[in-house]
This record gives structure tokens, C-alpha cells and sequence, in this order.
């Protein structure tokens, strides 16, 4: 009977979503802006890529294939030359050319107020030439082996549109106008992004002629939408709903292995840390978490297995590095710390903290699966080792602007390798914060370790991968066994739609349309 149901509800379903009308994605988290330079974050880029291209795509798995370029080559050790896509235009009707790609190049190091800078992507290039409208040459500062890699996560502008342009005028819908799929309608920012298809379209036209993206940030509400058919698709389907879901005939569900690391980040930087007491209330005059020791135990009294266990109902997995096995850079030797509450007392005391100390712990609540109740569970496994701690969670937007700003002592975040290896992680997370250079654009808690510098800095001039590889665990086990960041957990990407419709995962974790497939 239930497969008749289900049968039954696929027919209506796709009959339904055949006459075009709108179909509406309640995602968890919008975008900061629509300017597709202002922040690296995942919701910024989720949206960027509907409404611009990039030079180079990645496809689900996160391999690289072509984009507005078609053809790349490294002409020497310092010059590389890319072959662009004839009869693209944008979506005012201008023609693509390579005076966009070395508009945008001279654009994304300027951005004012960026929180997670593009810059890095183009620290390295030292010239651009316009060789002809299809044609685009690039020189390299030194040999720089992942040019390809970085190069490829920028969204092309029109320099005629975006000339002079503001964040503001892209927010706007004014200097929106890529030549991506879809052609922006309208956005209420933190409510509504209205599409529509590109009829004009170089690539695959998705299936959805009319495609909306509604904010729903609170996970109930967001499932409650689906079902009630308020809305035809979510993402960070909530694993407690995992199990109902998928023995809903209402309801088809995708889910793939996330490359997203979710993991602790502290305070590097400061004496006093802002949010480290002692247990009278008053500021620790050292900050504890500059100890390695002190690092060290924290991690240890965090039982991770749990966390995934009964955190993320099973929609995890353990880490202790910043890729999963598979990823460009895993390496083996890498495990997650164990649960050792005994050995993290031991530690504390060494260090001087055998009492402990006060410690609050930030995170947003609106950004990663399950990302509040993750928190408060990490608080209460660090209270079980004599620290007294205090939890503090808000809305994405507010958290990532303070973190920015090096806020907080302790801390949530997530990284998700975009580029399908761990050295973009490294590079990002790991090195020391370096604007210029564009190193550590994701170091909120600046640490700076000079040994993982030389290498990640090795790294970009290596051009075997053989010995990149090498690096790469060379810097990982730098970083992680002096305890850079706390490796907590990888995320498993979960969407789930309507009958009639079928979305293909992906391990970056982000929502496109045109991944929705209508069943006919």
C-alpha cells in the first residue's frame, strides 16, 4: 500500500511541477550579499553560482571542469594562458570577454568590509593580458603549481556593469547580472531570492523556470514547510527528522558524505581573552589557550562518536584533520583524538589549571546541522573536566561578524574544502593571517605557527603532487599536534524534496537549481 501511496504522489507530484510555476528551496541560511566578491562563505558562493560563473566549475564529486574557460596551459613556470567560451553573454546581453576576467581580477582585492576576503585567490598573480577577446594570460609572482585552483573560485563580472559598482549596487539587483544560469528577480535579504532561468544559458538549462529561495532558518520550520507543501525542497535536512523522512511517501531524500569539517577554533591572539575568568569572575591574566597542553585537553575530554551518535543521529563522522579520506591531502596517521577525561585533567594540571577556570563558548545557531545543540553538548563534555563553562549562541550573521573581529575565546565554525583537496583548508584556517598575501583569511582565532607558514608557503611553489602531498600531512600533523583548531566532526549533506522532484547531492554542500530535476 505505501508503495502505491508513493507511487500515487510522484504522478500528482510531477504533473504539478510540469506547469512551471514556481518552485520554492527553504534554505537554511541567505546570503550576507549578493556581491559575489564579498565573503567566501558558503550561502554567498550557494548564490553566486545562480546568478555567475566561474572560470573553472566543480562538479558533485568537486572535480574541476570547465567554465567560462574551456582550455588552460602553463606556457612556463610562471605564465599560464586560458582559452575562454565563445557566445556567452551576460544577462543585460553583452558579450563575455577577457576584459571581464582581468576586471574582476583587479576588483577582488578592494571589496570594502569583507569578513572572508577573495583576495587570497589572487594574491599570486603578479600581471594580467588581455591577448584577445578569448584569450587571457596570466603572470605568477613565482611557480605557483594551483593557480588553476585558486583562479577558478572567483564569479566573473562585467566590467561594464560592475565598473564603480558597491556591494550595495549588486544587492540592489542593479549590478546583479552575471551569466549564470539564473537572472535575479528580486531579494529581500534574510527572507527571499527570486530567479528566473536563463533562457540564454551556455551550459545545461536547469529544469525550474521559476525558482525561489525562502530563508526558514529554524530546522522545525523548515520541515514543517515541506511537509505542509509551502515549500517544494530544503537543505541541512535535521538528522533527528532523518529517519521519518525517508519513510515519508510525501518525501524523497539525497544525502551525500560533506567534505564541510566542523571544528573549535580559540584564541590565539590576546592577553587577557575575553572570555576566559577565573572562578571569582575576574580576567585570567594569560590566556590559557595559547598552552598546547590546555589545547590538548580540551580535545581530549570531547567525546566525538557521541556527538555524532546523538548530536547528529548518526550524520557524521568523527575527525582529526580537515578533509575526509578521499579528499586530495587525507592523511592516514590522522585519527580523532580519543575520549580520555583522566589524561585531560593531568594536562590541565601540568599546565597550571588544576582547578580549572570560567570559559564561554560561542557559536551560531542557524548555520551548521544541529550547530546550537553541538554546542551546548561540547560545554557540557568540557564542564565533565573541571572547567566551568558558559555557552552563547546567535544568528549566523551576528556570529561571523564578531569572530571576524576576534571576538570570542572559544568557538564553532565550520570549513569546507571547496577545492576538493586540504591545502585550500590549510592555506585558509591554518596559516598566519596575512592579508597582503591573502594567508588565513579564515584564521578568526590567528594562530601563527612559523614552521606550518614555510611549508604552506613551500606548497604553493611545489609542483609535484607526489611531494605536495607529502607537505600537506608534513603541515597537518604540525598544525594538529600542536592543536591549531579541534577536529569535532564531518557533516553528511542532506536535502530533501517533494515527490516529482530529485536533487543530486553534493559534497560541497551547496543548493543549486540546477541540480533539481523535475520527474516526468
Amino acid at each position: 500500500m505505501k508503495q502505491w501511496l508513493g507511487l500515487l504522489c510522484v504522478m500528482l507530484a510531477a504533473s504539478v511541477f510540469a506547469e512551471s510555476r514556481p518552485i520554492t528551496i527553504g534554505v537554511q541560511m541567505g546570503p550576507s550579499s549578493l556581491d559575489p566578491h564579498f565573503a567566501i562563505s558558503t550561502p554567498n558562493q550557494m548564490v553566486s553560482l545562480h546568478l555567475f560563473d566561474a572560470l573553472m566549475l566543480r562538479d558533485d564529486d568537486m572535480n574541476l571542469i570547465p567554465g567560462l574557460a574551456i582550455d588552460w596551459r602553463r606556457l612556463d613556470d610562471l605564465t599560464w594562458e586560458l582559452d575562454l567560451r565563445r557566445g556567452v553573454r551576460f544577462h543585460d546581453g553583452t558579450p563575455f570577454t577577457a576584459e571581464d576576467v582581468a576586471f574582476t581580477v583587479r576588483r577582488v582585492p578592494d571589496i570594502p568590509h569583507s569578513p572572508a576576503s577573495f583576495a587570497g585567490a589572487v594574491a599570486e598573480i603578479e600581471a594580467v593580458e588581455v591577448v584577445d577577446d578569448h584569450t587571457i594570460r596570466f603572470s605568477t609572482f613565482e611557480p605557483f603549481p594551483m593557480f588553476i585552483n585558486d583562479i577558478a573560485r572567483l564569479y566573473i563580472v562585467s566590467h561594464r556593469i560592475a565598473e564603480g559598482a558597491t556591494t550595495q549596487d549588486f544587492n540592489s539587483g542593479r549590478a546583479a547580472l552575471g551569466t549564470g544560469p539564473y537572472r535575479l528577480i528580486d531579494y529581500a535579504p534574510g527572507e527571499l531570492i527570486r530567479l528566473e532561468r536563463n533562457p540564454d544559458y551556455w551550459g545545461r538549462k536547469p529544469d525550474v523556470e521559476r525558482l525561489n529561495l525562502r530563508v526558514i532558518s529554524n530546522d522545525a520550520a523548515r520541515v514543517a514547510a515541506l511537509l505542509s507543501e509551502s515549500v517544494d525542497m530544503i537543505d541541512i535536512v535535521p538528522p533527528a527528522d532523518r529517519e521519518r523522512l525517508a519513510d515519508d511517501p510525501r518525501v524523497r531524500l539525497s544525502e551525500i558524505t560533506s567534505a564541510r569539517l566542523i571544528y573549535l577554533h580559540m584564541d590565539h591572539l590576546h592577553d587577557p581573552s575575553p572570555f576566559i575568568r577565573n572562578h571569582r569572575g575576574r580576567p585570567l591574566p594569560e590566556n590559557p589557550l595559547k598552552d598546547r597542553r590546555v589545547r590538548k585537553a580540551l580535545s581530549l575530554l570531547i567525546h566525538r562518536q557521541a556527538i555524532v551518535d546523538r548530536g547528529l543521529h548518526g550524520a557524521g563522522r568523527p575527525a582529526g584533520q580537515l578533509v575526509p579520506e578521499g579528499l586530495f591531502g587525507y592523511a592516514q596517521d590522522l585519527l580523532p583524538d580519543p575520549f580520555d577525561p583522566e589524561r585531560a585533567r593531568r594536562l590541565l594540571a601540568d599546565a597550571g589549571y588544576e582547578d580549572g577556570f570560567r570559559l564561554t563558548i560561542h557559536g551560531p545557531n542557524n548555520r551548521y546541522i544541529n550547530d546550537g545543540q553541538v554546542v551546548m553538548t561540547v560545554a557540557q563534555m568540557l564542564a565533565r573536566g573541571g572547567i566551568d563553562m558558559d555557552v552563547q549562541l546567535m544568528p549566523a550573521n551576528v556570529f561571523f561578524q564578531r569572530a571576524a573581529r576576534q571576538e570570542f575565546s572559544l568557538f564553532l565554525l565550520g570549513y569546507g574544502s571547496s577545492s576538493g583537496d586540504a591545502f585550500r583548508g590549510l592555506r585558509a584556517v591554518l596559516a598566519s593571517w596575512d592579508p597582503v598575501d591573502g594567508m588565513g583569511a579564515s584564521n578568526r582565532g590567528r594562530y601563527s605557527n612559523r614552521d606550518v607558514d614555510v611549508l604552506i608557503r613551500e606548497l604553493l611553489v611545489e609542483p609535484d603532487d607526489d611531494r605536495r602531498g607529502e607537505l600537506i600531512s608534513e603541515v597537518s600533523r604540525i598544525a594538529f599536534g600542536d592543536y591549531a583548531i579541534i577536529p569535532l566532526y564531518f557533516q553528511t549533506n542532506m536535502w530533501a524534496t517533494r515527490p516529482g522532484l530529485r536533487y543530486i547531492p553534493r559534497r560541497d554542500e551547496r543548493t543549486l537549481g540546477i541540480n533539481l530535476r523535475i520527474e516526468r
